[in-house]
């Protein structure tokens, strides 16, 4: 079982790859959670007020932020597995890229 686990895919043990893929399973539950609690409770709250500012930071967190966290949680588990410069250079501009994308989206709206 040990040479199992210590087999290498793409640089990294198979153990490195299943505890990315768990720290990442665990993240993404703990967001939906999030959003089921939290995000659930804001929006009631701001149905209950006659302003409309806490609406639309409903629907920011709601539309932006909250992709941006799962994306945060999919690189927090890509960054404990070992890869060349580039490969990381390109998973940092593309997080960077996909975080201004719904930011700028969710602003525009």
């Amino acid at each position: 079982m040990k040479d199992f686990l210590t087999t290498k895919y793409f640089g990294n043990p198979l153990s490195d790859w299943l505890l990315a893929i768990g720290c990442v399973f665990i993240g993404i539950i703990l967001l939906k959670l999030l959003k089921v609690v939290i995000i659930k409770r804001l929006k009631h709250l701001s149905l209950n007020t006659k302003a409309t500012v806490d609406d639309f930071l409903v629907k920011i967190i709601e539309k932006s932020v909250l992709p941006i966290l799962y994306f945060l949680v999919i690189y927090a588990g890509l960054n404990y597995l070992q890869f060349t410069q580039k490969v990381m250079k390109v998973i940092d501009i593309s997080l960077l890229l996909v975080c201004t994308f719904l930011l700028y989206g969710s602003l525009m709206r």
